[in-house]
């Protein structure tokens, strides 16, 4: 039997993922954190340009999930702070 090796995702798979990321930084759950955190807003702008008109798209699904990530811990912050 011959080994199989992990499979590349496809452009449309990148591209999905881009989008579904983009819709988390959007969503009602993380937007009062652009505001709150002001060194957000330079970052989300940078990865979002990156996702829309960037030529290496798994570079900008990679800097996007980093930024959801960032936004995670924000949150997390906040209502650690909030508590």
């Amino acid at each position: 039997m011959a080994e199989e090796f992990p499979k590349e995702p496809s452009p449309e798979d990148i591209e999905r993922g881009i989008e579904e990321l983009i819709e988390v930084i959007y969503s009602d759950e993380y937007s009062d954190l652009y505001y709150e955190f002001p060194e957000l807003q330079d970052a989300e702008y940078d990865v979002i340009m990156e996702a829309k008109n960037g030529k290496d798209r798994v570079a900008a699904k990679k800097h996007l999930e980093d930024y959801v990530e960032l936004l995670k811990s924000k949150k997390e912050q906040k209502d650690k702070d909030v508590s």
